[in-house]
């Protein structure tokens, strides 16, 4: 008797146990039917990413073969966009300044992150959960009230010059504002929280048992680290460099805010070209960069599953888990303060700004006002930016998690065609700079003659949040015991009945964690919206067109209010996440 026949058999037999039909071998027409069947669940977000992630894509890619001439797109297939691009030294001066400014950012976070990660895995996972809470909480504020909150901190009248001249170190202020370097630091403070977590969670699958071993063999604290630890979190590390390589390739808002002319980078450059209508260039300009971000991909992400690194991350960011023996060290806890000034600072001052009583935002503040959020109350235009920006958060996280839930369900528990290939899709939307998804984006509207208002805003959300809905889900889900569904099978139950009591429940938990996440993170977009807007403002719009006119006092409010809104959701998501999963 064959395997094959041998569970054909006892599955007939267990059937007939139970008092259910007798399973008949599937034929191949039945097979197909079936794997269709368990591929349903995934289809819708499979038709969200082809229509608005991968279509956009190719018609970026072949508008970069088209011509602009009187305000017009020919469709004239050549390379003349690219060649002018390669050709002139302006734009390839501002590639090289972009992918060199990608480059040193990446070094220096990856650098400072292994050492901050390697401290948390020293934890125990109730000091731990705490530790990466503290790093998540920049992380879950606007981006760009981050960036903004970076010239009270580096301005001519900012925190680091005023403490260098009253402690006599210089005698002028430093000019630090408006640099490349203000762009590095920026860029670096943006990406510092996820290069921590990737890298953590490598380290958190390294074994206690085998830094034991390698003691109890000999082996100095030097020799372990060399030869077990870093060969082990070697995937982490690589995953940290996509994660900060990647995206600060696309960068829009800090050069725009922080670089002045001498930090231009290719996301300026080419949205100046999309805002004068010149799709064919701007879009060769925006396709060299995605090209070079999924290179960068698969060179690091080869050896690296970005997935279980990423559901790490986030299974860290819920609860970390996984006990571990506390290791004092003065100068790492030194070093961990430092990072954690570093995290905090910009966000300090841009809360001590905020009720300064001057205008200018000098350090140290002149006096104690209110009078900043009295004004955002008078604020109609922002107070409706408000409802906006809920609006559009309540049926973006909402359409991401009813596309991305059963698609999550399906590509944990069983293998079709196109599973693995759509699971790699969601990985490189997460890392794909959101400029370039809002170039493709207002591309497919304007080729459908769609106008730009709340509905594109929401699209748009959507495909933004979308990635980080499946992955927090799905991360749920490989930990998921498959046994309690045997066991209900068992037991008599049906599928749906299985589904109801038992899978549903324990989804629970990934479902409301990745909702309250898209929430956050929809609020918080800001490129996406500004290309997909038209006179659609939202907050992150309204607070763009304030800081283009001048360095408003009531921004720093703004931005104030968004920080207790972040670590009050962080602190909802935390305490949702821990009732449900007690109850499940």
């Amino acid at each position: 008797m064959t395997p094959t026949s041998f569970r054909q058999m006892l599955r007939a037999r267990t059937a007939a146990r139970n008092g259910r039909p007798v399973p008949v071998p599937a034929g191949s027409a039945t097979r197909v039917l079936g794997a269709l069947r368990r591929a349903a669940p995934a289809i819708p977000l499979s038709l969200w990413t082809i229509g608005f992630i991968l279509v956009p894509a190719v018609m970026m890619l072949v508008f970069s073969f088209w011509q602009f001439r009187d305000f017009q797109m020919i469709p004239t297939w050549n390379l003349s966009n690219y060649i002018e691009v390669l050709r002139d030294s302006a734009y390839t001066g501002v590639l090289v300044k972009t992918v060199w400014i990608a480059a040193l950012t990446t070094i220096c976070v990856v650098v400072a992150a292994y050492p901050m990660a390697y401290f948390l895995a020293r934890f125990t996972s109730t000091w731990r959960t705490f530790l990466i809470i503290l790093i998540l909480v920049p992380f879950l504020t606007s981006s760009l009230i981050r960036n903004y909150a970076w010239i009270g901190v580096l301005g001519e009248h900012g925190v680091i010059n005023s403490l260098l001249l009253q402690i006599g170190l210089i005698r002028h202020p430093l000019h630090m504002l408006y640099t490349t370097g203000a762009v590095v630091v920026a860029a670096a403070y943006l990406s510092l929280p996820f290069a921590i977590l990737a890298i953590h969670s490598s380290l958190d699958r390294v074994g206690e048992d085998l830094h034991e071993a390698a003691r109890d063999l000999g082996a100095s604290a030097s020799t372990v680290f060399r030869r077990i630890t870093v060969p082990l979190t070697s995937s982490g590390v690589q995953v940290a460099v996509i994660f900060v390589f990647v995206p600060t390739l696309g960068l829009f808002i800090t050069p725009e805010l922080l670089g002045g002319g001498r930090g231009t980078m290719v996301g300026n450059l080419a949205v100046t070209l999309f805002e004068a209508l010149d799709f064919p260039l701007g879009s060769a300009l925006a396709f060299l960069v995605l090209v070079s971000a999924l290179g960068v991909m698969a060179v690091f992400g080869r050896s690296a599953d970005l997935g279980k690194v990423y559901a790490g991350g986030t299974g860290s960011m819920l609860a970390a888990g996984g006990a571990r023996k506390p290791r004092r060290s003065i100068l790492m806890s030194a070093y961990a303060v430092c990072v954690y000034a570093f995290l905090f600072m910009p966000i300090a001052m841009l809360v001590v700004f905020s009720f300064d009583a001057s205008r200018a935002g000098v350090f140290p503040p002149t006096g104690f006002t209110l009078d900043w959020y009295r004004g955002l109350l008078n604020d109609s235009s922002m107070l409706h930016s408000i409802g906006t920006s809920l609006e559009v958060a309540a049926a973006a996280s909402l359409g991401a998690v009813v596309i991305a839930a059963p698609a999550a369900y399906v590509v944990t528990r069983s293998r079709f065609i196109g599973g693995a290939m759509l699971r790699q899709l969601m990985i490189a939307a997460l890392v794909v700079p959101p400029l370039l998804v809002g170039f493709g984006l207002l591309e497919l509207f304007t080729a459908i003659h769609l106008q730009l208002s709340l509905a594109t805003i929401i699209a748009g959300h959507i495909t933004y949040v979308v990635p980080y809905a499946f992955l927090v889900i799905a991360a749920q889900q490989y930990g998921f015991d498959r046994r309690l569904e045997e066991a209900a099978s068992d037991l008599g139950a049906t599928w749906t009945g299985r589904f109801v009591r038992v899978v549903l429940p324990l989804m629970v938990p990934g479902i409301v964690a990745a909702l309250l996440f898209a929430i956050t993170l929809s609020l918080d977009e800001f490129v996406i919206t500004f290309l997909v807007a038209g006179s659609t403002e939202t907050l992150p719009l309204y607070v763009w067109s304030q800081l283009r006119t001048e360095v408003s006092p009531t921004v720093n409010a703004i931005g104030t209010v968004i920080v207790v809104g972040a670590l009050l959701a962080l602190l909802c998501m935390q305490i949702v996440q821990r009732r449900l999963s007690a109850k499940g």
